[in-house]
């Protein structure tokens, strides 16, 4: 059975917009949505919070591959999972 592994397409489809500092020790909200779903590749839009106050927000972009890293098609029961969470 083919599992598919997530990797980044490319290093320009990752973004990210640093607002302001946080100390190691601080305790993060971090927000995760699925923003764009396809056949083989998924994208994802995160917003860091502290205290309700958004900090920074990050895209990143992924591809379904094989083991071999050739691009594969999600599997149908993990396309219909993934797409109940798509905004």
């Amino acid at each position: 059975m083919l599992r598919p592994s997530l990797v980044p397409l490319n290093p320009e489809t990752s973004t990210s917009h640093v607002e302001v500092r946080v100390r190691f020790d601080e305790l993060l909200d971090i927000e995760v949505t699925l923003t764009e779903l396809r056949a083989a590749s998924l994208r994802f839009a995160y917003v860091v919070r502290r205290d309700g106050t958004a900090l920074t927000e990050a895209m990143t972009r992924h591809a379904c591959v094989d083991n071999e890293g050739r691009l594969r098609r999600l599997d149908e029961a993990m396309f219909d999972v993934l797409r109940l969470g798509e905004a």
